[in-house]
């Protein structure tokens, strides 16, 4: 078998296919001063940053609806928020109230619907967080959690004598 070599005597037997000459040239790179490393590094970090805050609006501009986007983008990373769920109802209510001191961030009470939607789902709790949002449904907070919420109210009250 013959060797395919291209005009400039550059040996592309066993380069891939649709592999360019420049791409298989066995010649070394030059090497960089550092202060010429530097630069290109510069150059690339800049070019990587542009690209990606164009792919990051592009993907932000495709999903947000119609009504300008995420009402509340801090809902996030709510964890630090969740020992609130474990309060009583009365100290939960107070602690979730607008006015309370300190005062939860809306965005965080938005995470909270979606905590608790997703955990225990206790209705009482719903209804606070969502009168704290100025929503009539938990759904237009989130989709988490099931088609219902758990009535944790007592039907009868317990009397023991």
């Amino acid at each position: 078998m013959t060797a395919k070599k291209t005009d400039s005597g550059v040996d592309m037997t066993n380069a891939p296919a649709g592999t360019t000459e420049e791409q298989n040239d066995p010649r070394p790179v030059p090497e960089l001063t550092p202060a010429e490393r530097e630069e290109a590094e510069k150059e690339g970090v800049k070019a990587a940053i542009a690209q990606s805050a164009q792919t990051n609006f592009a993907t932000r501009s495709a999903t947000e609806s119609a009504s300008g986007g995420d009402r509340w983008p801090d809902r996030h990373e709510i964890m630090p928020w969740a020992p609130t769920l474990d309060l009583s109802l009365d100290a939960f209510k107070a602690a979730v109230a607008a006015d309370a001191e300190p005062a939860i961030p809306e965005g965080k009470i938005a995470g909270l619907v979606e905590l608790e939607r997703s955990g225990k789902n206790r209705t009482e709790y719903v209804k606070a967080l969502c009168d704290r949002l100025g929503v009539k449904s938990p759904y237009e907070v989130t989709s988490a959690g099931p088609g219902f919420t758990n009535d944790v109210s007592s039907v009868n009250p317990i009397i023991r004598d």
